[in-house]
């Protein structure tokens, strides 16, 4: 029997199974843990079906997630509609944004944490970096800042509050985009968690918005 030569080819090396896709972090929502700031009004974080869905008045939440280490890429789609202020978020107590996504780090080097002595109070866990990825504020898209709140933070403001009210996709390079903002101090490697929130409780204003396709890809391919 002769064997055609493309099935000797298969036989003698076979193909390499595909890279499996990463999953939508916003699947799972049982993982997902909501955290409500003391004495501030509650916004409603709703994670399900693979996307998360905000309402928000006056108030602010977050919800955070564990996420795979040493991921080269976070990509997502995001919407906001609402009526809220086009803030300066440099200016702590007028920082209003409708809707951002933090990577939060734990570097076993530094020692000041989020929250700081207040973080446990709170149940926030060890986090000592963090990278926001804003939409809202006056500032153009591209622009990156220190956190007004917490020395070791860093937003990067995607979407303002005048973009688009419909869906947006968004990719980023997580090497790259740690080193803009932390100049090396701070690697993929410690990457902790992935974050949500919303927060217009300074200002004051309402918006509904959408995050959907949330995934932490391996690499950026």
């Amino acid at each position: 029997m002769r064997v055609p030569v493309a099935a000797l080819v298969i036989l003698l090396f076979p193909a390499s199974p595909l890279p499996a896709a990463a999953s939508n972090l916003l699947s799972a929502g049982e993982e997902w843990t909501l955290l409500s700031v003391p004495g501030r009004p509650v916004a409603e974080i709703v994670i399900s079906d693979g996307r998360a869905d905000i309402a928000t008045k006056d108030a602010v939440r977050f919800a955070y997630r564990p996420v795979e280490r040493n991921a080269a890429e976070l990509a997502w789609r995001w919407r906001v509609r609402g009526d809220f202020t086009a803030s300066d978020m440099t200016e702590s107590g007028r920082d209003d944004r409708p809707l951002a996504i933090h990577l939060w780090l734990d570097s076993p080097a530094a020692d000041d944490v989020l929250f700081g002595t207040l973080a446990r109070l709170i149940g926030f866990p060890r986090v000592t970096h963090v990278l926001t990825y804003a939409w809202g504020g006056n500032l153009p898209p591209g622009t990156m800042f220190a956190n007004p709140h917490f020395e070791q933070g860093a937003i990067l403001v995607l979407q303002s509050a005048t973009s688009s009210a419909g869906w947006l996709s968004e990719r980023r390079d997580l090497t790259r985009d740690l080193e803009r903002a932390f100049g090396g101090r701070v690697t993929i490697a410690d990457i902790r968690h992935v974050a949500i929130s919303t927060d217009l409780d300074d200002l004051g204003g309402m918006a509904t918005a959408g995050i959907a396709d949330l995934r932490a890809n391996p690499s950026g391919e």
